[in-house]
């Protein structure tokens, strides 16, 4: 099976004030399709650094990354939103859901720029928010629900546009314990229908379901499992 994402002498380095800071140290790393990842690590060992250079969201300060076997150095601007819009869903700690719009308009958003129709956007918005149970607050706005019930919406908007891969950073690090297990439980089932999942977590029960176990220190990959 042909790589995913494939992480090729990758270095990532900061510059603030004159001092610079190596967050990764010539990764060598592969994402197959239906891998199921966690990034696990002391805080500050380049975590959610891995995790945006994997989703495309950074670029590495030497190395190349490999998306489907293409360099990813080579995408146009338009390439690159293009992927991230298709291919890549990503759910974040703060949720980062836009307060002004409703649950409906906040899962709705990506599909205009994922190519999806306006009928099968809604279609496609409608059975996620069914799925995750969380179809009785679509007319709600993301202050008057609680944390899991946003990062639900959060998972969905992800989702939206059926990604080949969904990276996950720190997912339940705002949720009570209820709300932890039901997203673990959320990110098994994401998996097992078909999509690679990939999160950086410090949760042992998020960390241990994965079937790859990826831990940094310092910026190194120390080990794989």
């Amino acid at each position: 099976m042909s790589d995913l994402i494939s992480l090729v002498d990758v270095s990532k380095s900061f510059t603030f004030k004159n001092t610079k800071t190596t967050a990764l140290k010539n990764i060598n790393f592969s994402i197959k399709p239906g891998d199921y990842i966690s990034i696990v690590g002391p805080s500050g060992s380049g975590k959610s650094t891995l995790l945006n250079v994997l989703s495309l969201l950074a670029k590495p300060t030497s190395g190349c990354v490999l998306f489907n076997g293409k360099d990813s150095s080579k995408f146009s601007n338009r390439e690159l939103s293009e992927v991230r819009a298709s291919d890549i869903g990503f759910v974040f700690q703060e949720f980062n859901l836009l307060g002004d719009l409703t649950i409906f308009e906040n899962v709705m958003l990506p599909t205009k720029y994922g190519g999806m129709g306006a009928i099968e956007g809604k279609e496609r918005v409608l059975t996620l928010l069914n799925q995750l149970e969380i179809d009785h607050r679509i007319n709600h706005y993301p202050h008057q629900l609680s944390g899991g019930q946003q990062q639900r919406v959060a998972i969905a908007r992800a989702l939206v546009n059926r990604p080949a891969i969904l990276f996950a950073d720190e997912p339940t690090g705002n949720l009570d314990d209820k709300s932890s297990k039901e997203v673990v439980k959320l990110l098994d089932k994401i998996n097992d229908e078909g999509a690679a999942v990939c999160v950086v977590t410090h949760d042992t029960d998020v960390a241990n379901i994965a079937n790859i176990k990826v831990s940094l220190h310092s910026g190194d990959i120390s080990h794989v499992k």
